[in-house]
């Protein structure tokens, strides 16, 4: 596949190993309901290989993190599949390609802040995960709430990204 063949958007490209990979929500789909994140594999940064996300999942908005020496995709799963939007990781193989099936850290509505959309739906966009000097495992990610869309802070009570997670002020 060739980059005008690949169709994403907020794309962010890592480069690891002497390849490069390259991750995004699928563009075509992105104003709409969203059916999946991609990542592509490539050593040129015009030819690539790829998707990770399960095949049958609404899903966007994925950020890579790295917990020791396990790569993780951390991803939301799309509220209009799911309604009570997901954050989700999945563990990556040396390679980065999917090591498994994913697993839920927590639901939208599991935060205090989150408001449900008129149609009864929680948001979960976004994450990003953040280790501390302390060594507190952070994640922002955004929702939105009784002032409009707006941006969380959640905590690992563990220090590990499978959590128990809990919601900051």
């Amino acid at each position: 596949m060739k980059n005008g063949e690949i169709n994403i958007r907020d794309p962010f490209v890592l480069v690891y190993d002497g390849k490069y990979y390259l991750y995004g929500t699928r563009g075509a789909t992105c104003w709409g309901p969203a059916d999946g994140f991609d990542v592509y594999v490539g050593t040129d940064l015009e030819h690539w290989d790829g998707p990770v996300t399960p095949e049958d999942w609404d899903c966007l908005d994925g950020t890579l993190y790295i917990e020791g020496e396990q790569a993780y995709l951390v991803f939301c799963h799309e509220h209009r599949q799911v309604i009570d939007g997901e954050m989700n990781w999945m563990a990556l193989n040396s390679d980065l390609s999917a090591a498994g099936a994913p697993g839920l850290l927590f639901r939208a509505s599991a935060s205090p802040y989150v408001e449900p959309l008129e149609n009864g739906h929680y948001i979960t966009d976004g994450p990003f995960l953040y280790r501390c000097g302390n060594g507190a495992l952070l994640m922002t990610w955004s929702s939105f709430g009784r002032a409009g869309y707006f941006q969380a802070v959640a905590r690992s009570l563990s220090g590990s990204i499978k959590g128990p997670w809990v919601h900051d002020t």
